[in-house]
Parts: structure tokens; C-alpha cells; sequence
């Protein structure tokens, strides 16, 4: 896991979405993603994140991937559930959150904050960029 985070994820990391979190160093970040816990709690660590919540690989007692996962996928409406399983809804201010993604199937999390950020966006999300109530402004590329 260390090793593809290394190879795959760190060289891939969007320096915009780097600069971002810098200029709030002071906030929580919380990285809410279908990727799985086992290689982003590397990524949590490298930008300093609060909390993770990820898609979760199951594990036997003797340390073997079952071909699982624990519990449910951190997809779509899943991301609203396991940060309020975790916790963290209670700690969120609406008023003060930014919530950044590249995928329409985030519906759900950008519910959640006040400011929604889209990052290389899908083709479906691009379309709701700058409409209706979601106010989404594609500002990361």
C-alpha cells in the first residue's frame, strides 16, 4: 500500500488541490473516499488530514485479505452515512465547509458545505457547474 501510494497517487496529487488545503491549514480536512483505507491513510498523513474515511478492506484474524470489505462501499450517499457513522456530521459547520470533488455521484457529500469545488470534473458534474442550487464552481483543474 505504501508503495503504490508512493508510485501511483503521490505523482498524480493536483497541485492546485495542494495549494488549496495550504491556505486553510488551520481547518480539518477530511478525506472522504471510494478508495480504499489501506493506501489513502498514507495521503491522510502526507497532507496532515483529520479524519479518513474510506472504503474499508476486510481482513481476517491472521492478517489476510478476505476479498471483502467491511461494511458497506464510501460511494455516492454511502460518504453521507460513515462520516455521520464516524462522528464528523456533528462537526461540520455548513457555513464554513468547502467540499471539493470530481465526480457527480458526490452529490450527496456537496449537500453538505457551503462552498462546492469541482476538481477535474466528470462529464455529469460539469453540467451542473455554476447551476441551480449547488453553486458549484469549477475552480481546480
Amino acid at each position: 500500500a505504501k508503495r503504490f501510494f508512493k508510485q501511483m497517487i503521490l505523482p498524480s496529487l493536483n497541485n492546485d488541490v495542494l495549494d488549496f488545503l495550504k491556505q486553510y491549514k488551520s481547518a480539518d480536512v477530511i478525506i472522504v473516499s471510494g478508495g480504499y483505507d489501506i493506501y489513502l491513510r498514507f495521503l491522510a498523513e502526507y497532507i496532515d488530514a483529520s479524519y479518513l474515511i474510506a472504503s474499508e478492506l476486510d481482513f481476517s484474524s491472521q492478517g489476510k485479505f478476505t476479498g471483502n470489505l467491511k461494511g458497506v462501499d464510501c460511494m455516492g450517499i454511502n460518504k453521507v452515512i460513515k462520516l455521520f457513522d464516524a462522528g464528523l456530521l456533528d462537526k461540520l459547520k455548513f457555513e464554513e465547509t468547502a467540499v471539493l470533488s470530481d465526480s457527480i455521484s458526490d452529490l450527496p457529500l456537496f449537500s453538505l458545505g457551503k462552498y462546492k469545488i469541482a476538481v477535474n470534473p466528470d462529464r455529469e458534474l460539469k453540467k451542473l457547474i455554476g447551476k441551480g442550487w449547488y453553486s458549484i464552481k469549477e475552480v481546480l483543474r
